[in-house]
């Protein structure tokens, strides 16, 4: 095949155009705090921020609130870098921004990034609660408005430090950031732990008598009073219930009040009535006390002159007795007896 040598096209200098760049160079400082990272609490770290720009003077009002904004601007620069001077210089933020949907607006006056929205003609809202300031959940400044707003607020719900967060600031997924920095917090942990249920301990013999007849083992308690109307005057009368510690059975008496004969005479009758009994267990009160005395004394008495006359033995029985500290639930408590006064009540008008 022939060659053809190379044609060269002459070229007119004079039409070519020079690349002309036009564009807007926007230089983005941070305000000078300090490290965030060094102070563990958020009033620490605006107070530092605050003496490093005073110098040493008076600080007012006003500069603590400056001090507040200067280290949430150095929040936003360090989580947002990119959108921040992209709406300084009023141009739209990227497609794949976080801040997108929020439809962030550039506030000249404090320079920092707020929420947008379709609220600025409401009325009587103020504008941190129409325009909230944007913050990153991440950011040391966050954590630390995080964990002031929950010490202020004494360890609440995460839901209660979120509502009030969001008066002021929007923090991107707030609620998990708040659940992050309750989870890490020992105050938080101590009011939401659940009580170790301690393994109960074995029942004391007196429950187990199972071959022995009702009332063996017997807890008595007195309750009351209830006031009854005699004729024209009304008088008190007051309740006594002995229970059995192993087959739960019951047993009720009124007393006319509460002293020793009073008690003595009950016991009589439940003697009497249901037989005796081989322990009994009640609280410290006087009136068991006495009754305690009164049968040893009789007792003793009895044993002294050799008699052992039934009827004596019956008005005197020998029977250990149990008095149980204060601290103590007593067997057979009158608290149980709180559900049968409905057949207490009839009982004691009918006396």
């Amino acid at each position: 095949m022939a060659s053809y040598p190379p044609v060269q096209i002459p070229v007119d200098k004079d039409e070519q155009r020079k690349g002309i760049f036009c564009g807007i160079v926007i230089e983005v400082t941070a305000p000078t705090i300090p490290e965030p990272d060094d102070y563990p609490s958020w009033s620490e770290l605006i107070e530092a921020t605050v003496q490093l720009h005073k110098c040493g003077e008076q600080p007012s009002a006003a500069d603590y609130q400056a001090a507040e904004m200067l280290l949430l601007q150095k929040s936003q620069i360090d989580s947002f870098p990119e959108e921040y001077k992209l709406l300084k210089a009023k141009r739209p933020i990227p497609s794949n921004s976080r801040l997108l949907t929020l439809s962030p607006e550039y506030d000249e006056s404090s320079q920092i990034i707020r929420v947008g929205g379709r609220l600025r003609r409401a009325e009587g809202l103020e504008t941190s609660a129409i325009h909230p300031i944007v913050l990153d959940p991440h950011h040391t400044v966050t954590k630390l408005l995080i964990k002031d707003y929950d010490s202020k607020l004494c360890h609440p719900g995460p839901e209660r430090i979120f509502a009030e967060i969001r008066r002021n600031f929007w923090v991107l997924r707030g609620r998990e950031a708040i659940r992050r920095q309750q989870h890490l917090c020992r105050e938080c942990k101590k009011w939401k732990a659940k009580p170790v249920i301690p393994k109960m301990a074995d029942l004391p013999p007196a429950r187990l008598r199972l071959q022995k007849p009702p009332f063996y083992s017997t807890g008595m308690d007195c309750f009351g009073p209830f006031q009854i109307k005699i004729g024209r005057r009304c008088e008190k009368r007051w309740g006594i219930i002995f229970k059995c510690l192993t087959t739960r059975c019951v047993h009720l008496d009124l007393l006319t009040s509460i002293d020793t004969d009073s008690f003595l005479m009950a016991l009589r009758r439940f003697v009497a009535r249901r037989g005796r009994p081989w322990e009994l267990f009640s609280d410290q009160g006087t009136n068991f006390h006495g009754g305690e005395k009164e049968l040893l004394k009789r007792r003793l008495h009895l044993s002294a002159l050799n008699y052992n006359n039934i009827w004596l033995s019956r008005k005197y029985p020998s029977i250990s007795t149990h008095q149980m500290p204060h601290t103590s639930v007593v067997p057979g408590s009158a608290r149980f007896v709180l559900s049968k006064q409905p057949f207490v009540s009839p009982l004691a008008h009918k006396q």
